[in-house]
């Protein structure tokens, strides 16, 4: 299977026909198509490197040429989980439901209710490999209350993050309840008010996110800062919501966020 540290020499030598796609993909490469500049090159140039100078999307080059040799991504994935596994001692021998959210987020979705769904929908002794291009921080916190575990491991541009059940549940309350109680949020006429002035990053975006996370639509979330939480706004409007900041002083802002996305 190809990876990031494949050489050009060798991906060549299993296809040539992977030259037009590595052509396609990495920009000013087309003097690989010159048998001399090839034969220079090829044999110490990995794919990694290649793509960093191509300015190629590492992931998506992989992925295609892996296709192409008829590897698909379920095989891909699965290979790599089975790879990682055994770097973490007995996590290697609990059965893992690979999860790939890239699809999801590619297409502007918000995946948290699938991952819950998949956790919620596990056998007994079974675990989630989550697969995601950023690690999913306020994810953790949730996953955690529930007493489950997780490692992670950073392949390529991705994040491979194995989850597993260690510990019976904090609470028995459900999850909103839970959530409201452990950030203590107030609600008035449904506005749903939380401070976490008194956290430390990243601590602050992950509650707000896990929060709105419990939320329907139609509803308000005010919550209170003691800085301008720079990258919870880059998140929220990465995930479609509008929200309006009023900055009362430095260490006093009031971020409103609209649970109603945005088209």
């Amino acid at each position: 299977m190809i990876t990031p540290n494949s050489k050009i020499s060798d991906i060549l030598a299993i296809n040539d026909k992977l030259l037009d796609i590595l052509i396609e993909h990495l920009h000013g490469f087309s003097f690989l198509k010159i048998r001399f500049f090839r034969s220079l090159m090829a044999p110490w140039l990995t794919l990694s490197l290649a793509a960093r100078i191509g300015n190629a999307n590492l992931t998506q080059l992989i992925q295609e040429l892996n296709n192409k040799i008829g590897f698909s991504e379920e095989y891909q994935n699965k290979f790599k989980l089975n790879k990682i596994k055994g770097t973490w001692g007995n996590w290697e021998n609990t059965t893992y439901k690979i999860l790939d959210v890239r699809p999801i987020l590619e297409e502007g979705g918000e995946p948290f209710s699938e991952i819950i769904n998949t956790v919620d929908n596990l056998d007994e002794g079974e675990g989630m490999a989550l697969i995601a291009p950023f690690e999913p921080a306020p994810l953790y916190l949730v996953l955690d209350d529930r007493g489950w575990s997780y490692r992670i491991k950073k392949i390529g541009l991705d994040f491979f993050i194995l989850f597993r059940k260690v510990g019976e549940a904090k609470t028995s309350v459900n999850e909103k309840d839970k959530v409201k109680k452990d950030f203590k949020v107030e609600v008035i006429d449904n506005v749903h008010h939380i401070d976490v002035r008194s956290l430390e990053p990243p601590e602050p975006m992950a509650r707000v996110l896990s929060l709105i996370s419990t939320l329907q639509e139609d509803t308000t979330v005010r919550s209170k800062h003691d800085r301008k939480p720079v990258f919870l706004l880059d998140k929220l409007d990465q995930l479609g919501y509008s929200f309006s900041i009023d900055e009362k002083s430095d260490e006093e802002i009031e971020l409103t966020i609209h649970i109603t996305k945005t088209s």
